[in-house]
């Protein structure tokens, strides 16, 4: 019975490690996937506040930061490009493109990676008549 509860421990000592690294890196899955979520959600509501005013690119991305609470978004992040003619029936075209560098938690897979992974959430929308296409950021 001694020599039981002595294989136990030193098995679950050799399990263990690999079980804390798996399920920091559903952690880390996670809190990719909620990431990702936000900035494509910013992405959209950034691509539907230029194509009422794609001349004010400061205000696009003053509401991208408004509509995201985490992450904290950085307005060198966020590519606003207006294309006069671009789209399939000759209207213009904006489009918002919001990058976020998250930090991964998983020591082992954030040392595959860098520490740090890019998510890329990228909108189009059609420019309202009524507004001016700007295509200078």
């Amino acid at each position: 019975m001694r020599n039981d509860r002595g294989a136990a421990l030193v098995e679950t000592a050799l399990v263990l490690p690999f079980l804390v690294l798996l399920i920091l890196g559903m952690v880390d899955l996670g809190r990719a996937i909620v990431t990702h979520v936000e900035i494509q959600d910013a992405a959209q509501e950034g691509a539907m506040f230029a194509s009422f005013r794609p001349d004010n690119h400061s205000a696009t991305i003053q509401r991208i930061q408004e509509v995201t609470d985490d992450p904290v978004i950085d307005p060198t992040q966020v590519t606003i490009v207006c294309a006069p003619g671009a789209g399939p029936g000759g209207e213009e075209l904006v489009t918002v493109t919001v990058r976020h560098d998250l930090a991964l938690i998983t020591p082992i897979v954030g040392s595959w990676f860098g520490g740090t992974i890019t998510l890329v959430g990228e909108e189009t929308g059609t420019v309202f008549p009524a507004a001016v296409c700007d295509p200078t950021p």
